[in-house]
């Protein structure tokens, strides 16, 4: 009842610790009325199992108390219903504290108990412990083992090697007929692969280096050959070399006409492109005006129909009004019917109070002031009858007034709307005129771009002979320089056939 009705968990009740019990009050929500308690019996097992059914490791204590540190569940049986005793404060919903060689870690769940662990460190270290003594244990056996192979390979290499520098000996003095044998798939094995191949590879180089000598003591008979005609179509080339000069030259004065024409065409076309632009720019402001004018359109257009709308308003209270003054006018003609029975009853009491002599003279006063009550009545519901009768037919004039004003109005309302349209078919027509512009000015560019690479494709044009020109000078006394040098490619000749044969008997001392 303390809860107001929202569920509550029970633990160790009278000292019973086999069961929980969550517990709510029920109740009609009509009538309020309590119905009963509802409760869940829930075996104290089904905590037990929880903690049983993870491993915390040897020597390890969990339990789970409440708010009051009442333990409901633990490993240890005995301490359930006890007071938990915690060496350290648990204030906050969840921690890992470390404390007298015990780590202790704790969370709270949602209806305020706490499930705290303590696990010794001796627990937590037993695996580290166990890892390292089987390290060092493994290293030891590693270390042995690694002798054993170290002389083991140290042996298996030095062997090879002293087999290979012995051949290599006999290579030095021309032997090349020499081989490693040895085989397998080490280093040792790659190394001797190597050797072989070089030592053919290096027989092979000598035998063709002694065909190439062959063949080259042929081509100086040919190359001496070679010279002579050189010579004479050094002298023909000299003087084709001459035409081709003064044809370049006038390539390069034709090319430097070509340039200043598309000089004065890119002016022409910066022209067009920046009339484009001035084009561009004005058709731009004018669709910024033409938008602005549309949304002015749009705002009169707006307060137009809020006008309008106020003009009907103000129709309908004004006939509202004439209502109200047509019932006014009612209550007036009623007031001065009452008016009229009120001086009839006056003067009825008057003859009643003459009658009655002294006996009536208070009453007869009583009906002389009722008199000119009635009197100021009806003069009172003539002044209001005649400001009501005012009233209507200023109403009525000012209903005329809207209704005049409500037809201008609408005139007013298709003008606006005209002019949006209006406003609308000038932002599309900018629109396609700035489309066409844009193109134009696509076009301009595009055709400035080709007008660059028509002057770039001149200017290299025009430098290219500049080049032949001055190439063609340079080939004519290259070909001056070809004739003298044909008899020093002769005499040339003689000398490679005398080095050939050098190398021929170089190459002998190689036994292959």
């Amino acid at each position: 009842m303390a809860s107001a009705g929202q569920p509550v968990w029970i633990t160790n009740y009278n000292n019973q610790h086999d069961y929980l019990f969550l517990m709510r009050r029920l109740r009609n929500r009509r009538t309020l009325a309590d119905l009963g308690l509802l409760i869940y019996v829930i075996k104290e097992d089904v905590m037990t199992n929880i903690i049983t059914g993870t491993e915390f490791g040897e020597g390890a204590e969990v339990v789970l108390f409440n708010e009051n540190k009442q333990i409901i569940t633990s490993l240890n049986r005995e301490m359930i219903g006890t007071i938990f005793e915690g060496s350290v404060e648990m204030d906050t919903d969840s921690a890992y504290i470390t404390a007298k060689k015990h780590l202790i870690s704790y969370a709270t769940t949602k209806t305020g108990w706490k499930l705290a662990s303590i696990i010794p460190f001796s627990t937590l270290y037993s695996d580290i412990n166990a890892v390292g003594r089987s390290t060092v244990l493994v290293g030891l056996i590693c270390t042995i083992l690694a002798i054993i192979l170290g002389f083991i390979i140290a042996s298996g290499i030095s062997n090879p090697l002293k087999q290979i520098m012995y051949l290599m000996s006999k290579v030095e003095n021309g032997d090349l007929t020499v081989k490693v044998d040895y085989k397998g798939k080490n280093e040792l094995a790659s190394l001797a692969a190597s050797f072989n191949k070089m030592v053919n590879n290096i027989r092979d180089l000598i035998k063709n280096t002694s065909k190439i000598s062959d063949m080259v003591l042929a081509d100086t008979e040919v190359l001496e050959e070679v010279s002579k005609m050189s010579y004479s179509s050094a002298q023909q080339v000299s003087q084709s070399v001459e035409t081709i000069s003064i044809g370049a030259q006038e390539q390069a004065e034709e090319a430097q006409k070509s340039t200043e024409i598309m000089e004065l065409l890119s002016e022409r076309i910066a022209d067009v492109s920046n009339n484009v632009k001035l084009v561009l720019d004005i058709t731009k402001e004018i669709k910024n005006t033409s938008d602005n004018a549309t949304e002015i359109v749009n705002v009169l257009n707006e307060k137009s129909s809020i006008t309008a709308d106020m003009a009907n308003r103000i129709k309908n209270d004004i006939n509202i009004l004439n209502q109200n003054a047509m019932q006014i006018r009612k209550i007036i003609d009623l007031i001065d019917e009452i008016s009229e029975q009120t001086s009839l009853l006056s003067l009825n009491a008057s003859i009643e109070a003459a009658r009655a002599g002294e006996a009536g003279k208070g009453f007869g006063v009583v009906a002389d002031e009722i008199k000119h009550l009635a009197e100021q009545t009806g003069e009172a519901t003539s002044t209001i009858a005649g400001i009501i009768e005012e009233i209507l037919k200023q109403s009525q004039d000012t209903v005329d007034e809207v209704e005049r004003a409500n037809e201008i109005f609408t005139e007013q309302n298709l003008a606006v709307q005209n002019t949006d349209q209006a406003f609308k078919a000038i932002i599309t027509s900018l629109s396609k005129i700035t489309q066409e512009v844009n193109r134009v000015n696509e076009a301009v560019l595009e055709m400035n771009e080709y007008k660059n690479k028509a002057m770039d494709d001149i200017v290299n044009i025009s430098s290219i002979a500049q080049e032949a020109a001055a190439s063609t000078e340079e080939v004519t006394a290259a070909t001056e320089e070809q004739v003298s040098s044909a008899d020093q490619l002769s005499h040339l000749a003689s000398e490679l056939k005398k080095t050939v044969n050098e190398l021929e008997n170089n190459l002998s001392n190689f036994k292959i």
